[in-house]
């Protein structure tokens, strides 16, 4: 019944997305996303490289509706050599808030292109990633041998190590 059609549907929606017109293949990333299904996953991630920014946009809020099965597959593709399908999946898994994703994303701080530095750094920020205290018996300012609260925002890109935690700004 209903998986069936899904499937059928999903299999077409995969074929539109080949369309020449930018349009019918906004529509079809667009419906893909709607089906939640994790069978689309794959089509979705590979329009990450489109020339077309409308539909890497479109692919990515798509993947970002179906969620936990595309979270890998945008881990992968944090290391393509398009750097609009880095931003892109950079931008996706902020957005899913799996966080899996900081170790990639952490990596991303050090890539060549400042949009997908900048993209990788706003992805963390909404993982809530903050630097970790790399010595936290290390002297602080003051000589005191507490951890260090180092602002996200502040840090210098590649010099900190990410893990997840409470807001450093909180």
């Amino acid at each position: 019944g209903r998986v069936v059609a899904q499937q059928a549907d999903i299999k077409a929606l995969t074929e539109q997305l080949r369309s020449e017109r930018p349009i019918d293949r906004i529509k079809a990333a667009r419906a893909l996303g709607e089906t939640r299904d994790a069978e689309a996953v794959a089509p979705l991630v590979n329009c990450l490289s489109d020339a077309n920014a409308g539909i890497r946009m479109t692919a990515g809020a798509a993947l970002v509706k179906i969620g936990p099965p595309a979270v890998q597959p945008l881990i992968q593709s944090l290391s393509s050599d398009n750097k609009d399908c880095r931003r892109a999946a950079a931008h996706a898994l902020g957005d899913i808030g799996d966080t899996s994703a900081v170790a990639s994303l952490t990596k991303l701080l050090e890539d060549g292109d400042e949009a997908v530095k900048s993209t990788a750094s706003f992805a963390l920020q909404k993982l809530n990633a903050k630097p970790a205290v790399q010595n936290p018996t290390a002297p602080g300012p003051t000589g005191t041998t507490h951890p260090a609260r180092t602002s996200f925002r502040s840090a210098p890109f590649g010099r900190q190590v990410y893990a997840v935690g409470e807001n450093p700004e909180a």
